[in-house]
């Protein structure tokens, strides 16, 4: 509750908000201290997310020294000393999630069909085989590369490039759990 609470009162306040975070993906199992700029909560697939500007990381400042948009399950925010609500209140330039193209190609057997608007802006170009290329934007490439995941095969990612990096790494990962080719 006092996770929750915090999270929520950060985000509503447009407040600094830091913490202790857990990720059963750290290797070491040692919480990251985070201070972000908090942009919204939503649930999805089960599990709520922290959306927001990630400002310090430690053990580790992010590289380069701009924020990085980033997603926290909230389950993984310890209720411990580091979860603070700080005074700074942010101002509208972190309030605006980026913008990530999305571009595929959907296979005829997918593109002869009704084709579903899952992102922003959603523009799609039929062509005669029956395939189709389809373009919008999101702000999570996470959560796209999860979506067009499921239509395997069928689907190709063109681009942007921050999405077509995210796919190459999820199919290479895919291929050396299956053991098509070792690192």
């Amino acid at each position: 509750p006092r996770v929750w609470e915090t999270v929520r009162q950060a985000v509503e306040t447009r407040r600094k908000l830091s913490f202790d975070y857990l990720s059963p993906r750290y290797k070491n199992q040692q919480p990251v201290y985070f201070e972000v700029s908090p942009l919204h909560l939503k649930y999805q697939e089960g599990h709520w997310y922290l959306r927001a500007w990630m400002l310090k990381r430690e053990p580790q400042e992010f590289p380069g020294g701009e924020p990085e948009y980033i997603r926290f399950r909230v389950t993984y925010i310890q209720e411990d000393e580091a979860l603070k609500l700080w005074p700074t209140v942010f101002p509208e330039r972190f309030r605006t999630p980026p913008r990530y193209l999305v571009h595929y190609e959907l296979a005829p057997e997918i593109g002869r069909g009704e084709i579903s608007h899952h992102f922003a802006e959603t523009q799609i170009t039929r062509r005669a085989d029956g395939s189709a290329e389809v373009r919008g934007f999101t702000d999570d490439v996470w959560e796209a590369g999860r979506l067009l995941l499921a239509y395997g095969d069928g689907c190709l990612v063109l681009g942007g490039p921050e999405l077509r990096r995210e796919m190459e790494r999820r199919v290479e990962g895919m291929a050396r759990n299956y053991g098509f080719y070792a690192d």
